[in-house]
């Protein structure tokens, strides 16, 4: 139900060049803040297109004929990948690893794994491989980073480059797999969680990226897997050390329509594997962009500082997208964890990418405050449709309450919500899609990064009916006695004096005026009009089924 979240190829359609800055694009909200532009493409749904019969008869012909030979020397090939990565990675602890590079001896022994790599992408389909350009040495760019779309890239980037991949510590105990990433000498890092931590991390990639007697440094920076539709918004530990990168981008046209992104809404990992070697050949193209280095700071800016590193990391996202002829989108890994907690409750994940980090300039908002959001909303959205009708939100939020209200109350809260709703509902579609559902409620919960004032003003257009300029005496007192229940109705009637002053109305700047002065009832007059407290027992989940609004219902999650 908004732009960009369809599923079908149309609706995803490649367009030249990245978008502006998200702010560049900005529109208003309806409450008085201006957020960006909805996103144009969706980068975690998969784009296969349902299966037709001449399909299904080359794939059953290649799974008797092709599959089994491929797949019985894959599985001999793998073998012999592990027997001489382990061997050439045997005893050896991830601070060897971070310490020297690997011994004459232990180079020659995994000499055959680049052979057999490159074989196995034989197998899987890649016989000949589009390729422009060329890596840079290393001295002139210690940093290799690509987009990421599955298993694929990693394997090519380490048969032709033998790149050192950036991975999580636990990996290197692994069986089996831990041998063979500790063949690549990669650089094991602890999940970053403290700021200590994620200082650590940056310290270690700042070691290796200046240490030339080791092999480049592989980084994937959108930290996640996509559909390579956009290039989403980097992670900053490839940038943080401020040496110069080179961008590799690594796509693979449709053939026989057939999408292996790992993305939630596709398939997974075994599925793409074998159905990479039921297709007789496949498309790689990979381009090596020219090397990038961080421009000198803007003016104000500390050399090294979070702006220095986040406008280098920008830069290179742009040169990726405009290479790739896609969008560069600020969506980010914390969509993907907002699209697991869709998963999680049978919700279509790909109705929730709202581009969380396209608000961080003007909304406080964390994955918990979003998440909890997304509660609300999955319980509001009764039909599973993706997108919440004027019906859904006045009942969701009416119900929580009416039962303590009076006849008139309730109409005025009907009234208000209505109105709300009409507000929040930018596109003017007559439904709200989460992200229209996610801004409004945030800046109604006062997480705006604008000023204090702000919440005054949004709740007021928010209890404003209609296209009225101002707020009157039944309105007014109906949020009262909403928000405060227990007190004595003439507290309402005197509230109202108070908030007007000597006008009829209580117009926008008394309203303002008035909230400044008594800031402990915008908490209480927000609750009366929006109740967003998730509780189970008060609003029961919404029965399953998809509707007309979803956009790619899956029970997977992006893998990484």
């Amino acid at each position: 139900c908004s732009a960009g979240m369809s599923s079908t190829p149309e609706a995803t359609k490649r367009r030249p060049g990245p978008d502006a800055s998200p702010m560049a694009l900005a529109r208003q909200s309806g409450l008085g803040l201006t957020v960006p532009k909805p996103p144009t493409v969706n980068p975690f749904i998969n784009q296969t297109p349902p299966l037709s019969g001449i399909r299904a008869c080359t794939l059953g012909i290649t799974g008797l004929t092709l599959l089994p030979v491929r797949l019985s020397l894959s599985v001999v090939n793998i073998g012999l990948i592990a027997v001489f990565s382990n061997l050439a990675s045997m005893f050896l602890t991830p601070e060897d690893l971070e310490r020297d590079p690997l011994s004459t001896v232990r180079r020659a022994v995994r000499s055959p794994i680049w052979y057999l790599m490159r074989f196995q992408l034989f197998l899987l389909g890649y016989h000949w491989i589009d390729i422009k350009g060329r890596a840079a040495p290393r001295k002139e760019a210690p940093v290799l980073i690509a987009n990421h779309t599955s298993f694929v890239d990693p394997l090519y980037m380490a048969t032709f480059h033998a790149a050192a991949p950036v991975s999580r510590a636990e990996n290197a105990t692994m069986p089996v797999i831990g041998g063979i990433i500790k063949a690549f000498q990669t650089l094991f890092v602890n999940r970053a969680g403290s700021p200590e931590e994620r200082l650590a991390i940056k310290e270690k990639i700042g070691r290796r990226a200046a240490d030339d007697r080791m092999p480049h440094l592989l980084i994937f920076p959108e930290a996640t897997c996509t559909n390579g539709r956009a290039v989403i918004s980097f992670k900053l530990g490839a940038f943080a050390p401020l040496r110069p990168v080179q961008p590799v981008t690594i796509t693979y046209p449709l053939h026989g329509g057939f999408d292996h992104s790992w993305v939630h809404g596709g398939p997974g990992l075994l599925t793409i594997f074998l159905s990479l070697m039921t297709q007789f050949s496949n498309s790689m193209q990979v381009r090596y962009l020219p090397v990038i280095k961080p421009d000198p700071p803007a003016k104000g800016v500390a050399e090294g500082s979070t702006a220095h590193v986040v406008a280098f990391a920008r830069k290179a996202q742009l040169a990726m997208a405009e290479a790739m002829g896609v969008p560069a989108t600020q969506h980010s890994f914390l969509d993907v964890i907002l699209g697991g907690e869709a998963v999680k409750r049978q919700y279509p994940p790909g109705a929730v990418v709202p581009e969380l980090e396209a608000f961080r300039d003007v909304l406080k908002l964390d994955i918990k405050a979003a998440s909890k959001m997304l509660e609300a909303f999955v319980k509001a959205d009764t039909d599973k449709d993706g997108c919440l009708d004027e019906h859904e939100w006045v009942e969701f939020f009416v119900k929580r309450n009416e039962a303590s209200l009076s006849p008139a109350d309730s109409a005025i809260h009907r009234e208000q919500l209505r109105s709300l709703f009409a507000t929040l509902d930018t596109s003017e579609s007559g439904k709200l899609d989460f992200r229209e559902f996610l801004s409004g409620l945030a800046i109604l919960t006062g997480r705006s990064k604008a000023d204090p004032s702000a919440i005054f003003r949004a709740l007021f257009r928010a209890i404003t009916v209609g296209k009225g300029a101002t707020v009157g005496r039944q309105q007014f007192e109906s949020l009262a006695r909403r928000a405060f229940p227990e007190s004595d109705p003439a507290d309402a009637g005197a509230a109202f004096d108070a908030a007007r002053g000597d006008a009829s109305e209580v117009d926008e700047e008394a309203f303002v005026a008035y909230l400044s002065k008594r800031a402990e009832l915008v908490d209480a007059y927000r609750t009366a009009l929006l109740d967003v407290t998730v509780d189970p027992k008060r609003a029961a989940a919404p029965p399953g089924g998809e509707g007309r609004c979803s956009a790619a219902p899956s029970a997977r999650v992006a893998p990484e």
